[in-house]
């Protein structure tokens, strides 16, 4: 049973047209996975979906009594409102029944046996009754408690403001929204047993994990390569034969033939995909700024107030840290642990309640914010970068190319923009400026993963100084020389990034490896905890020596491995790779072999932890 199906949709916004001819159905249970290049159309495709968006022409069906709910990827919120009447607008229908019924209830304990109006006051309380139970009505407190418990949150959560909450926790909260609206607890369970692949104005269905959907389109592209090349050199075999022939008394009938094949050649020949642009980020090398870049001293970061439901709430405690010129610092954690909040202190969008937050002579700070409220949502692209190179539009164009939006693109209100276009103009305008200290919280969200790889190479060449929120390993590994962890309301410091993911294995009842990691702290991490001093019980000398020794071996061949993988993803990000197609497949297969064997040393990694 389809619960959406599309026939030959098209949708286009004013001359420029994003999809045409689509045509597929979404059945009961289906959990599909929509992939495709940012602002190819994707959001937009999802909208026309729920509902949200007219189509400019075809037909959506969608079943009868079934729901469909859309999480944005930036969804309008009314901070300041209460976290439980906002989850509750998913059960609208319910919760505005529930709510005449109680006035109903009201009208009949004022009437009496002899009320006459109270016949009709009853029917009209039954009557409600019966539509509350089939809107779900004696079921939506349940399933709102399932799924806060199923993403991680207590139940006091719904006591709280939207104001309150960290920015992870902001996005958990509305995909609980988008969750109960869709009445689906199994979307928490599988992913992705389908690929809508949004192409060149065209979606392809295939009916498969996302993996295979890779593997199977390199395969079938380079067969319609293969088949394009052969119908050209037939096309110019039966050219230069019309050419020579066709005024030719005994061959003109032959020759009118051969105009008429490659006529019918022509209209069956599939061109293969021509390769896309790429993201092209050339960060400008910042002026120095001053040795201690911030300084971070405060007795504990908290959120909320006095004045709200629950209170002011404690995400870190003991905050003492430094960042010095140069660092480029990840700042890792669970979500809802406090980073946004952190984050947004830094940059002075929040207040401290007491200590002090202190930026370095000549530090130039630039904030890449989770929500991306910083840009003027009634100004055009073009207009948000012109202020930018002097209001020199031919410079404001060719950057825009770079960051690839086209001539007609630039005109595009900000409105308007997909998360991944509205992400590339944000990098786009940060990035321009002359900042030297980069706050970035989850700056690849909505890049497509050409664009991830060109802004990791990008912000590992880049000298000045970087404060780095991200869910992204390849990254993390990629820019971050150490981290700061939010663990259990502390801020830790890890020397590496190979010493955090070495804690973090520690902490499941195991001890750290890296007792000397206190000892190796810079001046410019006073204060902050190590979480390696957590350790007390010492191993036996030689017993530990050799167990070191084996964990250095494996460590060096994870760093290799993933060095490695780095590179392979590097090289298929290129359109060229493409044009060797058996180099392509070996580096597919050997991504996949890599990925295996890293993983199988990540489990020795751990299990020489756990020996320790």
């Amino acid at each position: 049973m389809s619960i959406v199906s599309l026939t030959n949709v098209e949708k286009s916004f004013a001359d420029r047209r994003l999809f045409t001819t689509v045509s597929f159905a979404l059945d009961r249970h289906d959990h599909a996975v929509l992939v495709g290049r940012n602002g190819s159309g994707k959001t937009t495709l999802l909208r026309l979906v729920a509902g949200t968006e007219p189509a400019s022409s075809g037909t959506i069906a969608r079943a009868r009594g079934k729901r469909v709910w859309l999480h944005e990827q930036t969804p309008e919120l009314n901070r300041d409102q209460p976290i439980s009447d906002y989850l509750l607008t998913a059960f609208g229908d319910a919760v505005r029944l529930e709510s005449e019924i109680r006035s109903v209830e009201q009208t009949l304990s004022s009437l009496n046996e002899q009320s006459p109006e109270l016949h009709d006051v009853m029917l009209a309380y039954q009557q409600l009754q019966r539509r509350f139970e089939a809107a779900g009505g004696y079921r939506y407190r349940g399933e709102l408690t399932a799924v806060l418990e199923g993403l991680g949150f207590p139940e006091t959560l719904l006591e709280r403001r939207l104001l309150s909450l960290s920015g992870g926790e902001l996005t958990r909260v509305t995909l609980a929204r988008a969750l109960l609206a869709a009445h689906d607890r199994r979307l928490l369970e599988r992913v992705g047993s389908r690929v809508l692949s949004l192409e060149h104005e065209h979606v392809e269905t295939m009916g498969c994990d996302f993996t295979t959907y890779v593997r199977e389109r390199e395969a079938g592209q380079a067969v319609v390569a293969r088949r394009y090349e052969q119908d050209q050199q037939k096309l110019e075999q039966l050219q230069r034969f019309y050419d020579r022939f066709h005024a030719k008394k005994l061959k003109a009938k032959q020759a009118q033939a051969k105009l008429t094949q490659m006529e019918r050649i022509k209209s069956q020949m599939k061109a293969p995909l021509r390769a896309e642009r790429g993201l092209r980020l050339n960060l400008p090398q910042p002026a120095p700024s001053a040795r201690v870049v911030l300084e971070l001293k405060a007795p504990r970061l908290t959120i909320g107030g006095a004045d709200q439901a629950g209170g002011a709430r404690t995400l870190i405690r003991d905050l003492d840290a430094v960042i010095e010129r140069g660092e480029k610092v990840a700042l890792l954690g669970p979500n809802g642990a406090g980073k946004t909040t952190l984050a947004e202190t830094i940059v002075g969008l929040r207040a401290l309640a007491d200590g002090a937050v202190h930026i370095g002579h000549n530090v130039r700070l630039a904030y890449f914010s989770q929500q991306g409220r910083e840009l003027d949502e009634a100004l055009t692209m073009l207009q948000c970068v012109l202020p930018l190179v002097g209001h020199d539009e031919e410079q404001a164009r060719r950057l825009l190319g770079r960051f690839l939006f086209s001539a007609d693109d630039v005109v595009k209100p900000v409105a308007k923009l997909s998360g991944g276009e509205r992400s590339r103009l944000r990098l786009l305008t940060l990035l321009v400026g002359k900042a030297n200290f980069l706050v970035l919280d989850e700056p690849t969200n909505h890049l497509d993963v050409t664009s991830v790889e060109a802004l990791a190479e990008a912000l590992r060449e880049y000298t000045g100084t970087m404060l780095l929120i991200t869910h992204d390993r390849h990254l993390i590994h990629t820019v971050a020389a150490r981290v700061l962890e939010i663990h259990d309301q502390q801020l830790l410091n890890h020397l590496s990034v190979e010493r955090y993911w070495e804690a973090r294995a520690a902490r499941g009842g195991h001890l750290g490896a890296s007792t000397e990691a206190a000892a190796d702290a810079p001046a410019a991490s006073r204060g902050v905890r190590d979480e390696a001093a957590a350790a007390k019980a010492r191993p036996d000398p030689e017993l530990e020596r050799r167990r070191r020794a084996r964990l250095r071996g494996v460590e060096a061949e994870m760093l290799k491995a993933e060095k490695r993988l780095g590179d392979i993803d590097h090289e298929l990000a290129q359109p060229q790779t493409y044009q060797d197609r058996p180099r392509a497949a070996a580096l597919v297969d050997e991504r996949t072999a890599t990925e295996t064997r890293l993983e199988k040393l990540y489990g020795q990694w751990e299990e020489l932890l756990g020996e320790s």
